[in-house]
């Protein structure tokens, strides 16, 4: 993929049989299989077609600001959209996670994404969150999710009872902490978790109205993960996540890389979750988290 990269930017076409055919004369088993042959053709039209080459996070700013960053954003997010050739190991990711109904959590690379828990699937859902032993549930949406009771009060689901123990609103959530306890034939346990109901984000809205704010609960439920897993649910199980999950890992990746591919980094995740960030409008809210995370954590002193 370097060669073939770095050979294509410099004279503007590629011979990837003759490329593959050399590398062969020094390393026999160099791209085994037709598949692996074929993906990547699909991939280096997506490295050379496609505008997804990384920003170096010194750079991000300017380039944010330049004055055809709109068209730019609004260019990538169709190119995103276009059905791409996905790898093994993505086509495989893809399908452990539609084969698990219930958590996805399983082999996903990504925080735990889970359906709206509606009356008959409560159950399951406390049992998934004592299960994974999560730290942090991340509630998309506005209104009370049924599982949560009102404050110092408790609520039963089945053998599952839940506790809300403390409760705060900010300008962005409505923070909990909730204690889930079970009393079944195999005994009782109980799990307490920290609980985040996102309500900055209006129905009926795109996209979040503030970077500033969405950030704030991204690196808060960021800690909190330190200590377990994290769940999150919405309507969809990915639109809302999704974009949550995408800011999440946008930030990991500046951190560690020290360049920013918002293009890459939605990629990555829909050939695992496919509605991941569906709009424009969230494509380009990715983009100014990033900038306002580089301005406000001033990511650029820890570089040096």
């Amino acid at each position: 993929m370097d060669l073939l990269t770095r050979e294509g930017e410099a004279e503007g076409s590629v011979d990837i049989h003759g490329c593959v055919t050399n590398l062969r004369h020094r390393r026999t088993r160099m791209v085994q299989t037709a598949d692996q042959y074929a993906f990547l053709h699909h991939a280096i039209v997506h490295t050379l077609a496609f505008d997804s080459k990384p920003v170096q996070t010194e750079g991000f700013a300017t380039y944010m600001s330049d004055s055809e960053n709109e068209q730019r954003l609004i260019k990538q997010f169709k190119q995103l959209e276009i059905t791409m050739e996905r790898s093994e190991e993505e086509q495989q990711a893809s399908e452990r996670n539609s084969a698990l109904t219930k958590s996805n959590r399983e082999g996903a690379d990504i925080p735990v994404l889970a359906m709206t828990p509606i009356e008959d699937t409560v159950a399951d859902f406390l049992c998934l969150t004592m299960q994974e032993k999560a730290a942090c549930i991340v509630d998309m949406e506005k209104e009370r999710s049924l599982y949560i009771p009102d404050l110092d009060t408790q609520t039963q689901f089945g053998l599952y009872t839940v506790d809300n123990l403390q409760q705060k609103s900010t300008i962005y959530s409505v923070n909990r902490v909730l204690r889930i306890s079970y009393n079944g034939l195999g005994g009782s346990s109980e799990h307490t978790v920290s609980h985040y109901q996102v309500t900055a984000w209006q129905d009926n809205v795109k996209a979040p109205e503030s970077a500033t704010h969405f950030l704030q609960l991204v690196k808060e439920v960021e800690t909190k993960a330190a200590s377990g897993s994290v769940i999150m649910h919405c309507k969809t199980g990915g639109g809302r996540c999704g974009l949550f999950a995408a800011v999440w890992t946008l930030l990991e990746k500046t951190g560690i890389e020290h360049e920013v591919s918002v293009f890459n980094t939605i990629r990555q995740l829909r050939a695992r979750r496919p509605n991941v960030v569906r709009t424009r409008e969230q494509y380009a809210f990715c983009h100014d988290c990033v900038r306002e995370y580089l301005q406000s954590f001033d990511i650029y002193s820890n570089f040096s």
